[in-house]
């Protein structure tokens, strides 16, 4: 049943944040690190809700509603919303201990749907309504932000959305019977935030304060481009020029400065992890010219982008990836603490050579304890954990990244994953 929304906070809060005045609303607190997942509900059937080990996370996403222009939510792009949502939410619940259970809103391009679906106060007013609805009707535990990209997102509506939605969401617990719902803990509200602050110019520092957590994409930092270079999924360092790192994007963050003031504490930063390996054909190693681009191929067929590929396990890589290449080409970098293969041109299968970025359950260790413990961010996301649960062949039913995961966040902080 829809209720009514009576909340009203666009006037008073779409001046105090023009003012940048700061007021805090009731959030959730955490003393150990987290670890949010992403569920991307299109791939449900390769995954089903009753293969995650909740026990390896404290959050999970359901990936992910848009934004339409008039409003309303999109929902196609989580394919089996009706079914798999349901069957997550109540076995996130049923975990010991209780897992949260997130709803994801936006995602690629989804920027200019949300210019649009924010461009005045009533608009605003009623997305905000509208994914209220969202929590409520399916008994979430809060929403993910993810408007990309970042560049095109319209920074003044942005600031002005998740200042009134952190407000109405602190008002539905504070008055949940009024909503029908039994709630009386703070609503979860993370953002997943994409590019660098030069690509958020105008995002206020009051803007992130109300995020329990500000998760970095930092995975994916390079495509198949004119002038760019093979390189890594996710290297901790760089020692290579103009060539990012995790470390790098996080500086970008923690040390830039907002137009309200202020500085971004490590601690409420998490990194990314990503459940994917990508293979680069034409070149041998990292740091090399992926010139002409989009000459490249991925196994055995013809693409002109990068490919992804599922991570399957250390030994025995991915299914279209053969697994006798790892113990002859297999490589580590030190300085970024990933590994990688670096096949030589006329390798059976590969005429032009190629390159595979991917993670072990060292690199993944040595992330968290390297980036939680020396850098003291407060937490990680994984992109996505469909990516890395094994469906078919020998393997199939174990999910090893995510074990991986866990094990390193236990070894780092014992017992924050049960």
């Amino acid at each position: 049943m829809k209720q009514n929304h009576s909340f009203r906070l666009l006037g008073t809060f779409a001046m105090i944040c023009v003012l940048g005045v700061s007021v805090f609303f009731a959030q959730v607190t955490q003393a150990n690190p987290w670890v949010t997942g992403y569920y991307t509900t299109w791939s449900s059937p390769n995954m089903p809700v009753s293969s995650i080990d909740f026990s390896a996370m404290t959050d999970v996403v359901d990936f992910a509603v848009i934004p339409n222009a008039d409003d309303s939510l999109d929902y196609d792009l989580m394919g089996n919303f009706s079914t798999s949502t349901p069957a997550l939410v109540s076995a996130a619940h049923n975990n010991s201990p209780r897992r949260n259970v997130l709803l994801g809103v936006g995602g690629m391009n989804s920027a200019a749907a949300f210019n649009a679906a924010t461009a005045n106060s009533d608009m605003c007013d009623q997305l905000i309504y509208n994914l209220e609805d969202a929590l409520r009707d399916n008994n979430f535990d809060g929403l993910d932000i993810d408007i990309e990209p970042a560049a095109t997102v319209n920074k003044a509506n942005f600031n002005n959305f998740i200042y009134l939605l952190r407000g109405n969401l602190a008002y539905m617990v504070a008055h949940h019977s009024d909503f029908g719902i039994s709630r009386t803990a703070p609503y979860v509200l993370t953002a997943a935030m994409g590019g660098t602050p030069s690509n958020w110019s105008g995002l206020n520092k009051a803007t992130l304060d109300c995020f329990d957590h500000v998760n970095l994409m930092t995975y994916g930092p390079i495509g198949n481009w004119p002038g760019w270079n093979s390189w890594f999924e996710a290297c901790i360092y760089s020692d290579v020029p103009n060539y990012t790192s995790i470390q790098d994007t996080v500086d970008d963050w923690t040390t830039a400065t907002f137009p309200d003031g202020g500085s971004l504490s490590a601690s409420k930063v998490g990194f990314g992890i990503p459940f994917y390996s990508a293979l680069w054909t034409g070149v041998t190693s990292y740091s090399q010219p992926l010139n002409p681009p989009g000459t490249y191929h991925v196994t055995t067929m013809a693409t002109t982008y990068e490919t992804q590929i599922d991570y399957q396990a250390s030994q025995d890589i991915c299914n279209t990836f053969p697994a006798y290449l790892y113990p002859t080409y297999n490589q580590w970098y030190g300085v970024g603490h990933v590994p990688f293969l670096s096949i030589p041109a006329h390798t059976t299968g590969f005429d032009d050579g190629a390159f595979l970025s991917f993670e072990t359950p060292t690199s993944i260790n040595q992330k968290v304890s390297t980036l939680l413990s020396t850098e003291g961010l407060g937490g990680v996301i994984l992109w996505n954990i469909n990516s890395g649960y094994i469906d078919s062949g020998p393997n199939a039913g174990q999910d090893p990244l995510l074990t991986d995961v866990k094990n390193a966040v236990n070894a780092y902080c014992p017992g924050a994953l049960q």
